[in-house]
């Protein structure tokens, strides 16, 4: 066995996952008030130095624990997609760089939002107006999406958790071009206007629907397949499983 991290700080947690799609092992160290990420890339393709010695797997800082500065990081096309507090904003802002060129945070770009006068502008800004939890990217698969003509499929979707107006909130995310910039974004909006949703169980990140987690005080606990590519029509929306309440009609 090679240790490839140690933590020494008591303060600190550390927590190994994998990416949502499989391609990273995610260690992140963590305590209230800073974190630090390191990634290993889950290939068995050996690579080489200039001298042609193989060169063992290493852990991959994406930037070095700052005083007061949280982040997380979700893989998406090559690209970093970060949420953090970087600069001291309120809430978490979403912020992209390229894996391999991470600049120990020196080179993350906010994540805009295309418009068409070209007045393009964060799309999470970490201000007041919403708070962002979360991001989980889905690509799927063309061959399976019947909701859209295979040419129109964006690269990817990015589901991203959050709360706006009090309330929790899902937006959908569209990436066409790169992870830098959204093409399109749709926020999940129900008919009733009082309730709790979140990400339900997703295990696949091919499929071309998000499984959602919904309740209000007339509707019982309920997953719900969400299309990504068409997630305004609530008719096309598929309840999987709802929980049985005795008594309720």
């Amino acid at each position: 066995d090679e240790l490839l991290l140690e933590e020494r700080d008591e303060l600190f947690n550390v927590r190994i996952t994998k990416t949502f799609d499989g391609r990273f092992l995610i260690v992140r160290s963590s305590s209230k008030e800073s974190s630090e990420v390191h990634y290993l890339k889950l290939s068995h393709d050996s690579e080489s130095d200039e001298e042609g010695r193989v060169v063992e797997n290493q852990l991959t800082c994406i930037a070095k624990r700052r005083p007061k500065v949280l982040y997380r990081a979700t893989h998406c096309q090559g690209y970093w997609l970060i949420q953090t507090n970087y600069g001291e904003t309120p809430n978490l802002r979403l912020m992209a760089c390229p894996v391999g060129n991470e600049g120990n945070g020196e080179s993350w770009q906010n994540v805009l939002l295309d418009s068409e006068d070209g007045d393009n502008l964060p799309l999470f800004d970490g201000g007041d107006k919403c708070s962002l939890d979360g991001v989980t990217v889905f690509s799927p698969d063309s061959s399976i999406d019947g909701t859209k003509a295979p040419d129109s499929i964006p690269l990817a979707f990015g589901v991203a958790t959050g709360r706006e107006e009090g309330l929790p909130r899902i937006w959908i995310m569209e990436f066409n071009d790169s992870p830098l910039a959204v093409s399109k974004i749709t926020r999940l909006d129900f008919d009733e206007s009082a309730c709790d949703v979140g990400l339900g169980p997703n295990r696949d990140p091919t499929l071309p629907y998000v499984v959602v987690s919904y309740d209000s005080l007339v509707t019982p606990p309920s997953n719900i397949a969400v299309p990504l590519a068409n997630p305004v029509d609530l008719d096309v929306r598929r309840v999987l499983k709802q929980k049985e309440v005795p008594g309720y009609d």
